[in-house]
């Protein structure tokens, strides 16, 4: 249904800036010395386990956008619509990406600290892109948390058309 698919291609770009992001911290924070601290950013355990939970982020991101689109291509490939319910959830799923995407690149922007905002670093143009994306109607996941977690108490209470 387009209603699974349109919303996906506004939020999947988000999961590769974010990993465009990180892949610039990494290479940036291996250079990087702490102000504050006068260590490297790649040795100080608060940047590597934020970097370790971006990482795993993208990476479950990725497994439920691709097991979704595997199950919806099954329900194409039999000409059957999917569930309500099942519809509804992987729609939340598109939606939380954006918001766990914009969540994680205002981490990753904070810990370049004040370079972080120069031009010739990626950092804040990267961030401005996954917010604008986190902006658009198909990314608003509270509504859309909602009528799933109305689903999971078994009440059906969907009011988006585009499911």
């Amino acid at each position: 249904p387009v209603g699974q698919v349109f919303p996906r291609g506004v939020s999947t770009g988000a999961i590769g800036a974010l990993q465009a992001m990180l892949d610039a911290y990494l290479d940036y924070g291996k250079k990087r010395i702490g102000r504050s601290t006068g260590t490297p950013a790649s040795e100080d355990s608060v940047v590597q386990l934020l970097c370790a939970e971006i990482a795993a982020a993208i990476d479950e991101m990725k497994t439920i956008l691709h097991r979704n689109f595997k199950a919806l291509e099954g329900f194409a490939a039999r000409g059957e619509m999917p569930p309500l319910k099942q519809r509804v959830e992987y729609k939340f799923h598109n939606a939380v990406v954006a918001e766990r995407c914009s969540l994680l690149a205002s981490r990753l922007f904070k810990a370049a600290g004040t370079a972080g905002i120069a031009a010739e670093l990626p950092f804040g143009r990267i961030l401005s892109d996954i917010s604008v994306g986190r902006q658009h109607i198909s990314n608003q996941f509270e509504q859309l948390g909602r009528s799933y977690g109305a689903f999971l108490f078994g009440i059906e209470n969907n009011k988006d058309f585009m499911v």
